[in-house]
């Protein structure tokens, strides 16, 4: 019947019900009899294992690996996935891998612990400190600590890695 063979009486003890098993996965479960014979449900191992594997192919096009149900999130809308560099782990949408998993060109997902890393090396090698994210709000900057005048200021993170800067405040006096 339906994608599923009866195998017996419930275990739930629920009247109207029997054991049944899917024929895909052989997943058993009890369920309601007439609701089988009208072809009214799905197996649910199957629908989640499909739904498992979606997620898994749109996070390899993007570069992240699935690994599973999300470690702080909310259960519904997010899930946990390594970053290429296979030192981070991170939770994020579903919804969000998803989405850039159709769009053209794909633009794979970044570590941004890993990111944060590189700024800093970056930072040093030029005679800055690295501090964080621009007061201005601009993705394109971040913001410095001069180590000569100990100034700070946001600048470009290109001309960081070009070293290409100046410190405005030395300069405006």
């Amino acid at each position: 019947s339906v994608g599923f063979t009866l195998k017996g009486p419930p275990q739930n003890g629920k009247v109207g019900h029997r054991r049944y098993e899917c024929n895909i996965c052989k997943h058993q479960r009890d369920m309601e009899t007439s609701r089988v014979r009208k072809g009214a449900i799905k197996c649910q191992k199957c629908d989640q294992d499909k739904k498992i594997k979606e997620y898994a192919s749109a996070a390899k096009k993007v570069g992240l690996t699935y690994i599973g149900g999300p470690e702080n999130g909310d259960p519904d809308n997010y899930r946990q996935y390594q970053f290429k560099c296979k030192k981070h782990v991170q939770d994020i949408q579903i919804s969000h891998v998803t989405k850039a998993s159709k769009k053209v060109p794909i633009t794979p997902y970044r570590c941004n612990l890993c990111a944060e890393e590189q700024y800093r090396k970056e930072a040093k090698v030029a005679g800055l400190t690295y501090i964080g994210p621009a007061k201005n709000g601009n993705n394109l900057f971040r913001h410095y600590k001069f180590k000569k005048c100990k100034h700070t200021q946001d600048i470009q993170m290109t001309h960081v890695r070009d070293e290409i800067f100046r410190c405005q405040t030395c300069l405006d006096q």
